[in-house]
């Protein structure tokens, strides 16, 4: 037991080492890395401190129905338990468009890539935030994906979290797609 906790010690740090020298701020499952330095980019908050300030849905049809109703785009936001850089999008990026949503005219998601918590009620072939994720072909966290209500991407999605000082404009760019392909100001 020990020689595969050794093992799986190893692989983690390999990981982190690889996101760390990616350099572009993001985790494969089973990864970990440290976002830069900065002030814009400072630890993640410890476990338990408003970690998850944006809805984790246990019913993804639940989400795409009230997309329809209120002509909303759904950013999806894919992450991984422990991954900073995940942390610092939610808290630099996400929450402040989660808390103005409705005003923006977007519903922000979560889905755990590694969740395998069956959605209620279970959705086709996506019954877990893992299979949406594998439905999608998302493979490293962060990414955000940005649907319709019929589940379709709208706009190209944002993979990793590179820079702070630029992701904000990414962000806005990819919304103004796939609000124009929804047909909604």
């Amino acid at each position: 037991m020990s020689a595969f906790r050794s093992i799986r010690d190893v692989a983690r740090r390999v990981g982190a080492g690889l996101c760390l020298m990616l350099g572009v701020g993001l985790c494969a499952p089973g990864a970990s890395g440290e976002p830069g330095t900065g002030a814009a980019s400072a630890t993640p908050h410890p476990a338990g401190a408003e970690r998850h300030a944006i809805e984790r849905p246990r019913s993804h049809q639940a989400v795409l129905r009230e997309s329809a109703r209120e002509q909303a785009v759904v950013v999806a936001l894919f992450s991984l338990p422990d991954c900073p850089w995940c942390e610092a999008l939610r808290r630099d990026q996400l929450r402040h468009l989660a808390r103005e949503q409705a005003a923006h005219r977007v519903h922000v998601v979560e889905y755990d890539l590694t969740d395998r918590t069956p959605f209620v009620p279970p959705v086709g072939g996506t019954p877990s935030p893992a299979a949406l994720a594998a439905a999608l072909q998302v493979r490293v966290a962060p990414t955000v994906v940005f649907l319709g209500p019929d589940g379709s991407e709208l706009a190209e999605r944002l993979v990793g979290y590179p820079s702070p000082d630029f992701y904000g404009a990414y962000l806005e760019q990819r919304l103004a797609q796939a609000r124009k392909r929804l047909g909604t100001p």
